[in-house]
Parts: structure tokens; sequence; C-alpha cells
């Protein structure tokens, strides 16, 4: 018998006997140290990369990252899934270094003299004798340079997520959750010192929940995008509906109040908007008399748990900031900015050049002792920095969205894993830049960079958002 049992195992016919395929090999292949790379990449973004963009070690660490990554990827697969993309989507990912790379090429005086609102530098130029030189378009190369090297860290993102699969996709949100986690236990702690610990940017929000972040309106984006990933998550990973609907309700509440926290209008209303997209995409086809209740009751709690916290300073700040709109000064910064679309139309003036660009103009009863860096209106500083050219690179994007968008709307395309959460996820940060600027940060840019990936991968299978009493729940 042993002999017997011997052959059969040396026989040729059962070849090597089956080995797990989850064993750790000695060398890992190019898949998994990309996947390993991009967890890296978002954790160093998330944790260091939440202040303004400038010529720092943590942004150094991000780049430097992102620029290991990015072959990585290609050497992993993520070309060959690249170019099954859309041909607009392919297009735009191409377009947007190759804007700011172009605006870095040097000029003869004869044509770059002649770009409108390069009067004032011509002079200057021909003054400490370098009018003869060759200079580049953007005003500014060194800020110019410096937004082109912080886009590689978005874009290596945006090609390593395309070879994730959908378990590795399903890891690299619980990654994301676990930092915003850690993110909000780090902002409570901020709160509750009113600042005095946990400052890392020394930021003029001090006092607010922060996180990781310097703005208060980043960490409520961020807060926003994690809210609608966790109702996703929960979705595809609780087998019922009952379970589902009370896990559903318990996260958007605990995402509200840290919502509440950050003091930002813009934040708490995504977060709001956010969750009600997702709870409506799960929930909303299936709605009974029973659920009906249940999410009636789930408001009244959170109504009446908003009215006893009313009490407190933070949350009568926060619900105190909606009724203050006109005293915003967003809409005399933007008149005050628009200006600069002529002068510089239709090249622009170089991206990361809008704080030297403004402040060339800025009313003397405007000046103080801090400047603006931003326009906080992230089309409207597009324009002033890119031009025309930009419009059409942010215009390829939007039609491809868009595209991506109704064809699964009307059946003829699948989103793959999370891909739902994505599509409000950048519809989120879309709707803030009209107010912001979120992309400017290391942070958001590299999330956007993972949802953009995840929205345009399809499926083998079509999506479900229907959510069924009798069987498990699927995305």
């Amino acid at each position: 018998m042993n002999a017997r049992v011997r052959r059969r195992k040396l026989a040729p016919s059962q070849g090597p006997l089956p080995t797990r395929p989850d064993a750790p090999s000695k060398f890992a292949g190019p898949a998994v140290w990309t996947e390993i790379l991009l967890y890296a990449l978002i954790v160093f973004a998330l944790v260091f990369g939440g202040g303004a963009i400038s010529a720092n070690p943590r942004i150094l660490l991000i780049c430097v990252t992102a620029a290991a990554l990015l072959p990585l990827a290609l050497w992993a697969g993520a070309g060959r899934a690249f170019r099954r993309l859309p041909l607009l989507a392919q297009v735009a990912v191409v377009l947007v270094p190759l804007l700011p790379l172009l605006q870095l090429v040097p000029l003869p005086p004869s044509i770059w003299g002649g770009f409108p609102g390069r009067e004032l530098p011509t002079t200057i130029f021909d003054l400490v004798g370098s009018g003869s030189e060759w200079h580049p378009l953007s005003l500014t190369p060194r800020d110019t340079a410096l937004a082109a090297l912080c886009l590689l860290a978005p874009i290596a993102a945006f090609f390593a997520a395309l070879t994730l699969d959908e378990h590795a996709r399903e890891r690299c949100v619980m990654l994301v959750l676990g930092v915003a986690a850690v993110s909000i236990f780090v902002g409570l702690i901020q709160l509750g010192s009113r600042g005095a610990t946990l400052d890392f940017y020394g930021s003029t929000h001090r006092g607010f929940l922060l996180g990781f972040f310097a703005n208060r309106n980043h960490e409520g984006d961020f807060i926003a995008l994690a809210a609608v990933f966790a109702i996703a998550f929960a979705h595809r990973k609780l087998r019922y509906r009952q379970g589902l609907l009370a896990w559903s309700v318990i996260l958007s509440l605990t995402f509200l109040v840290a919502a509440v926290g950050t003091i930002s209008r813009a934040g708490l209303g995504l977060t709001v908007l956010g969750i009600a997209m997702m709870q409506f995409a799960h929930f909303g086809q299936a709605l009974n008399r029973r659920r009906l209740i249940l999410i009636a009751a789930a408001i009244a709690i959170a109504a009446l748990a908003i009215y006893l916290l009313s009490f407190t300073s933070v949350v009568e700040r926060s619900l105190s900031r909606f009724n203050g709109v006109s005293d915003d000064d967003r809409l005399r910064l933007w008149q005050l900015s628009a200006p600069l679309v002529t002068q510089y139309f239709p090249w622009g003036s170089g991206l990361g050049s809008f704080v030297p660009a403004y402040a060339a103009i800025e009313p003397l009863d405007s000046v103080s002792r801090v400047y603006l860096n931003h326009a906080h209106n992230e089309y409207l500083e597009l324009l002033i920095e890119g031009g025309l050219p930009a419009m059409a690179v942010l215009g390829v994007a939007v039609v491809a969205l868009l595209t991506r968008g109704l064809r699964v709307l009307f059946g003829k395309g699948r989103l793959a894993a999370f891909g739902l959460p994505s599509a409000i996820g950048l519809l989120l940060v879309a709707l803030h830049s009209i107010v912001d600027y979120p992309l400017r940060t290391q942070s958001i840019a590299v999330l956007f960079g993972v949802m953009a990936a995840f929205f345009f991968a399809e499926s083998p299978t079509r999506m479900r958002v229907r959510v069924d009493s009798a069987r498990p729940a699927e995305e």
C-alpha cells in the first residue's frame, strides 16, 4: 500500500503538489511590490501631505515614493490596463502633466515677450541685463516645476490603482479608513487641547479638528470621502439588510459628528451629501415601511444629539457659520482675482504663479501681514495660471468622466469594486473645488488619483445596488 501511494505521488500525471495561492514566496512579484508601495504612498500623502505644496522634506518623501512607484506599476501591468481605458481618459491623463512641462520650455524673447501680461517682466529683465535670454512661459518657473513634480504622486497612484484586483481594492480602502480613524482621533485631541497639542503646521485653524491637515476644510474633505467609502465597505462586508442598515446609520452619525468638529461648512455639507447619496444608492430602490421607520428614527436621534451638543461651544460655532455666508470674503476675492484672467489670457501665467500674480494687482486696502496663497476657486485659479490650454485639459477630463458615468447609467459599462463610492468622491471633490483648492494638497490629490482609477476600472459582472433581505448584499 505504501509503495502504491508513493508511486501515485510521483506519477507524471499528478504533477507537482498544489501550493497555497497566498503562500509567501522568497521574492515577491512586481504586482505585490506595487501594492505595498501604493499603500506607502497613500499613508505618506495622508499623513505628511495635508499642507500647502512647498519644497520641504514631507513633499520630497511623497515625490520620491511616487517616483519609485510609477515604473514599478508599469512593470506590473498598469500600461496594459491604461490602454484598455476609454480614449478620452487616456488623453486626459497624458495632458495633465504635459501642461506644466510645456510651460517650462524656454522660448526666445521675440515669442516670450509677445505673451499677454509680460510687459512688466520684460522691463525687469531688460533692467537686469537678461532681456535677450530665453525664458519659459511661466512667470515663476520654480513654482511651476514644483507643481509638475507634485503631479507625480496622483499620477503614480492612478496607475498603481489600475493594477489592483477586487481584494486589493478592499485592502486599499481599509487602509484609507484606518488613516481616517487615526486622523479623527488626532483631531479630537487637537480639539480638546484647543490646538496646543499635535499642531503639525502652525495653522491659523488650530483649535479645530484638523487631523493631519493644515486646513479644516481639507480635513472635512477627507472625512466626507472616508464616510462614503466606509458605507460602501460595510455594504460589501455585511450580508443582510438589518445589520447593514444599522451599521450605515452608526457610520453616518460618527462621520457627521467628526465633520461638525472641523467647523467647516463645506466639510459638513459634503459629508451630508456624500452620506445621502450612498444611502440612497444602497437603500433607495427598496424602501419599505419598516425601513422608513428606522431611517426616520435615526434622523430623529441625530437631530436630538445635535440639539444636545449644540450647547457646547464647538457645535455652536460650527452651526453659526451657516448664518455668516454674506461675511465670507470669497466673493470679493474672486472679484479681485478676475482681472488676472484677461491679463494673462489665453496662455496663462504658469501653474503655481497665483501668489505673485495676485500680489501685483492686490489693492492697498487689502494688503496685510498675511498673503493670499490661492484664489479659493480651483477653476478660476486654473484659468488664471493655465489659460485656455488648462481649460481644454479640464474639459477633456470632465467629458471622459461624464461619458464613463453615462455608460454605466445606461447599462453599457460596469463599475468594478468601489466604483460607486469613487464616483461620488470625485463629485464631492469637484464640488468643493468651486470654493476651495482641495487638489492643491497631496493628500486629496492622491486619493483623487486612486478614485479615478477605481471609477474607470471595468467589472466582469454588473454592479448591483439593490439590497435584498434574503440574500447577501453585493456591490
